[in-house]
């Protein structure tokens, strides 16, 4: 595997931080090819690494359940969420499945940075009590 790339028209060598890192000690083969990257009068200059990109949403089963407990019709749909997740067992990806399953069932569901509006609501027996 070859750890540096020779770009003559911007005239750089870029080489990968592995190699950069062995470069640094005295005697290893990277370290004489440094030195003979050196020769060259090229700028050298180390390679970006890709950043892996989190993941912007976590849909997780706790989430889910709490969400559908929270539903109008909590009890028929928490039966089939129990029956979705049993049948998502057979699949490749259980929890895809299951995310595919909630996303069809609760398209409103409030995705990452959404803002949410806390709502107070009124309770008339507070209101006769006081």
């Amino acid at each position: 595997m070859k750890n540096y790339k020779i770009d003559f028209a911007k005239n750089t060598v870029t080489v990968t931080k592995k190699f950069m890192e062995r470069a640094g000690q005295l005697g290893t083969p990277e370290f004489n090819q440094m030195m003979e990257l050196r020769k060259l009068g090229m700028e050298i200059v180390e390679k970006e690494t890709k950043r892996h990109k989190k993941p912007t949403f976590q849909l997780t089963y706790k989430k889910m359940e709490v969400f559908v407990r929270c539903s109008d019709d909590a009890e028929a749909l928490m039966a089939e969420f129990e029956h979705v997740k049993e049948e998502a067992k057979s699949q490749h990806n259980p929890c895809l499945y299951v995310q595919n399953w909630f996303k069809q069932q609760f398209p409103n569901y409030p995705q990452r940075g959404a803002k949410l509006e806390v709502v107070s609501i009124d309770n008339d027996s507070e209101k006769k009590s006081a």
